[in-house]
């Protein structure tokens, strides 16, 4: 390691070579003395035409975005039947036993429901 030269970082910003040498790899022009990235030494990209690429694509993760924002939707339609379920429970235990027939026909009615809904909503995770 002794008498090395450390050697320049793919990435850095600054004006660690002189702005003489050097082009952006995006317009072109000069790195100059405008606040750039080395890429590939000695040739880089322009700060702000690094911005403006990036502003151009749009963000690259909206597809996933978008699939996260379904999941929740359905996660949350799910979560509401769960909800409603277990308050009709709740309702039934306040009124056990006088509807005890009643009630055991009545839930196995609803949880057949509720395991069909959150069937179909299972259907629809991608």
């Amino acid at each position: 390691m002794s008498g090395e030269q450390p050697k320049e970082s793919p990435g850095l910003i600054g004006h660690i070579k002189p702005p003489d040498s050097g082009f952006c790899a995006l317009c072109n022009r000069p790195l100059g003395a405008e606040p750039h990235y080395i890429v590939e030494y000695p040739n880089g990209e322009h700060v702000e035409c690094w911005r403006r690429q990036m502003a151009e694509e749009g963000f690259p993760l909206g597809g996933e975005l978008d699939r996260l924002r379904g999941l929740a939707e359905i996660f949350q339609e799910a979560y509401r039947e769960l909800v409603s379920f277990g308050k009709w429970m709740r309702m039934m235990k306040d009124t056990w036993p006088a509807r005890r027939l009643e009630m055991e026909q009545e839930y196995r009615e609803r949880r057949i429901r509720l395991r069909d809904k959150l069937e179909r909503l299972k259907g629809r995770i991608p």
